[in-house]
């Protein structure tokens, strides 16, 4: 789940109850029991996070009895959610990056709470995915910001990812396919850059028209991601409201 724009009770980003459309959206989860995880990509406030956001969103995860693992996003603030989710070890100098390792996989989250991964985080990226290649584990990134443009006229303007060349590189030290799995946009979207797969998870708020050059809403469902992973595959799909 992404882009979940919480704000104080009472108060409606661009119209909309994100509270209310937070929950709508959580009840999505009782349509794919059993989960093992639930990722949060990000922008879980719509203006500052604070303590009694990450206490009210927590209290709605609490009852799935999963680990819920965090990326920040621009909205939000790292320390906050390192001491929210499942792995707050992961914070480092003020950044929450970290991995965990279930059977042959290295989940990888990332923090772009700065539109960017920072020189610390790729040099740690690049030293996890030389060991990913070296040991035969497969990489899966969660990370807020789509790491390259993505066809949205306004997002790809104002809010892009810097540093994607950068990143690029790095990605191309493992020698197979990565799948990254991200928000930011507001929209669904599947892409193919590099050696990545980059799967774009619609927010459970509100979505962005994607062939608008200026903000505009695109009046579509809220709705979330369910990944399902095994040894030999990974599949994907949206699930909406």
């Amino acid at each position: 789940m992404t882009d979940l724009h919480i704000t104080s009770a009472g108060e409606y980003p661009h119209g909309y109850d994100s509270r209310q459309t937070f929950v709508t959206t959580l009840d999505l989860i009782e349509r794919v029991q059993p989960i093992d995880m639930i990722v949060i990509t990000g922008d879980i406030a719509h203006y500052t996070l604070d303590g009694s956001i990450c206490s009210w969103v927590s209290l709605h995860l609490s009852s799935y009895r999963v680990p819920v693992y965090y990326t920040p996003g621009n909205h939000d603030l790292p320390d906050l959610l390192a001491d929210t989710g499942s792995y707050n070890e992961g914070l480092k100098g003020g950044e929450l990056f970290y991995s965990l390792q279930l059977d042959d996989r290295r989940y990888i989250f990332l923090d772009t709470s700065g539109h960017s991964v920072s020189d610390k985080q790729l040099s740690w990226l690049a030293s996890v995915l030389a060991d990913c290649s070296h040991t035969h584990k497969h990489p899966v990134i969660f990370m807020h910001h789509p790491p390259c443009p993505a066809g949205s006229l306004f997002m790809d303007r104002k809010y892009p990812f810097r540093g994607s060349e950068a990143f690029g590189e790095v990605l191309q030290i493992y020698n197979d396919v990565i799948p990254v799995f991200c928000g930011h946009y507001h929209i669904a979207k599947t892409i193919i850059w590099k050696n990545a797969v980059i799967h774009i998870t619609p927010s459970t708020c509100f979505e962005v028209d994607p062939f608008s050059e200026t903000f505009s809403l695109e009046f579509a469902p809220s709705g979330l991601r369910v990944i399902d992973i095994t040894n030999d595959h990974i599949q994907s799909s949206v699930l909406r409201v």
